[in-house]
Formats: C-alpha cells, structure tokens, sequence
C-alpha cells in the first residue's frame, strides 16, 4: 500500500520497508534511512524518553490502532514517533517551506 504525502518540496510515501522520501524540488529521487528497521538492527540508535501532552498521545494511540485494522506497518509508538520526527527534521531540512502533512 502506497501513501504519499507532500512535504514542502519533499514527498514522502509508506511501504512494507518504512517511509521513503524524495526530493521533488530538485528533480531527484533520494531515499533516506529507514526511521524503522527490521528488528535487530537499530543498534546504533538511541534511546529517548520523552513526556507527550494527552492529545497528543491519544492520536499515537488512534493512528496505532488504524495501522493495526489496516494491517499497515510501524503500528508501535516508538515507530510512529520514529516517522515523525524524520519528517519534521526534513521539513526543517527544506527550510520549513510547505506544509507538514502527509
């Protein structure tokens, strides 16, 4: 299942694999690393403990168990954090320019 999403110059879509991005502004197609690997190797990653407002959590939540009634992958939180954070630092990477949504 492809979802893609626009990104202010960048356009990101979901697969099996993870999220792949592609800068679009310069007509070139880069793929970044996979915010999610298979498991076993996120070895070099590192581990950050963080404190979520109740809204915010609760859409972690209810984005968790969509992905879950789809059968679509990175239904964890820490994977959804993961892609999140990957797409708000590429946004921040193009210069804040566009929107930051899928």
């Amino acid at each position: 299942m492809w979802v893609w999403g626009h990104l202010g110059g960048i356009r990101t879509h979901s697969t099996q694999e993870g999220i792949v991005v592609e800068e679009t502004t310069q007509r070139r197609e880069v793929k970044r690393r996979d915010p999610n690997p298979p498991y076993g190797e996120k070895g070099s990653f590192r581990k950050v403990t963080l404190t979520l407002p109740p809204e915010s959590y609760e859409k972690l939540i209810h984005e968790s168990v969509r992905r879950k009634l789809a059968g679509e992958p990175n239904q964890l939180l820490s994977a959804l954090l993961r892609e999140a954070v990957t797409l708000y630092l590429s946004f921040l990477g193009n210069g804040g320019q566009g929107e930051l949504a899928l």
